[in-house]
């Protein structure tokens, strides 16, 4: 895993109980049923068993809710993608590493991303620090590509579309995960970081030695 000076990136672990943690639950299940402005503070109030002012005492609306979701999903995920870069070693091996990380911590949070991720959420005013932590993610992708391929572990590619292409397998990931289909986290979390290194034309035994 990630050496021993990088922040334990799980900050959502710390947190996973109580109210606002069950507002969090109901509130990512319902965007992702119904979208973000077809989701009301009242149904997500309902759904957790309280009423709506009892919500307002941890959120002051749904978009203060939202931003806590986008932060669960982005701040941590950010500062491991950040670190991959960084770190010294083979390319292809850190961004497995990385992958392997973010793909558990998918497949393990009790939160739906699913439904936060969708342009119109991230082009609405207000959200704009999101959208830009979303484009410094997939910039430290398409970095780690290029330093597969400067290394020779990756062919020469578009990094652009490989960088957009592992993108939407992480996106896979998360929409297998809203379904209720994670039975087996580490497995499938290694099983997609696996498929990815392939992909991108890397060896994945060579990594493993």
């Amino acid at each position: 895993m990630f050496d021993s000076d990088t922040p334990p990136p799980s900050t959502w672990r710390t947190a996973a109980s109580g109210t606002k943690h069950d507002i969090l639950v109901a509130a990512s299940q319902l965007f992702w049923k119904q979208g973000y402005k077809g989701t009301s503070t009242r149904e997500i109030a309902a759904q957790v068993g309280i009423q709506q002012p009892s919500l307002f005492h941890f959120f002051a609306n749904k978009a203060a809710i939202l931003q806590a979701l986008l932060a669960i999903s982005l701040e941590d995920t950010l500062l491991a993608s950040d670190t991959a870069v960084a770190r010294s070693g083979s390319p292809a091996a850190r961004l497995h590493e990385y992958l392997v990380w973010d793909l558990t911590e998918i497949h393990q949070m009790p939160y739906v991303l699913a439904g936060i991720h969708s342009v119109d959420i991230l082009t609405t005013p207000g959200f704009e620090v999101w959208a830009d932590k979303s484009r410094r993610l997939y910039t430290n992708l398409r970095t780690l590509i290029a330093q597969g391929v400067a290394a020779g572990e990756f062919p020469e590619q578009n990094l652009r579309l490989s960088q957009e292409q592992v993108a939407w397998q992480v996106l896979a990931h998360i929409s297998f995960h809203a379904e209720g289909l994670s039975t087996d986290p580490p497995a499938e979390a290694r099983a997609g970081a696996d498929f990815i290194i392939r992909g991108l034309g890397g060896s994945v035994s060579a990594i493993s030695q």
